[in-house]
């Protein structure tokens, strides 16, 4: 005779936390910034060619932490700063 047993369901194993996470927090309007290789991939440039034009000044950024982050007007300013 074969017993077969079901896993105990994930919330039965994991340890029990002192805290709670709330819900994951959802950005529903636009994008406030961009990283470094998602501008070199919107405006269709390498992202070495990017963190150069952001380390000169060319595309203005802030930095938070350690991170680097560009607004879309930065990438609209740039963009028309460079044509023709």
């Amino acid at each position: 005779m074969t017993t077969t047993t079901t896993p105990p369901e994930p919330e039965a194993l994991a340890p029990e936390r002192k805290h709670k996470r709330s819900a994951p927090i959802r950005a529903d309007g636009p994008r406030l910034g961009y990283r470094p290789a998602e501008v070199a991939r919107l405006i269709g440039i390498g992202t070495t060619r990017t963190r150069e034009l952001i380390r000169t000044g060319k595309i203005k950024s802030v930095r938070i932490g350690r991170s680097i982050v560009v607004t879309e007007e930065s990438i609209r300013a740039f963009l028309a700063s460079q044509e023709a």
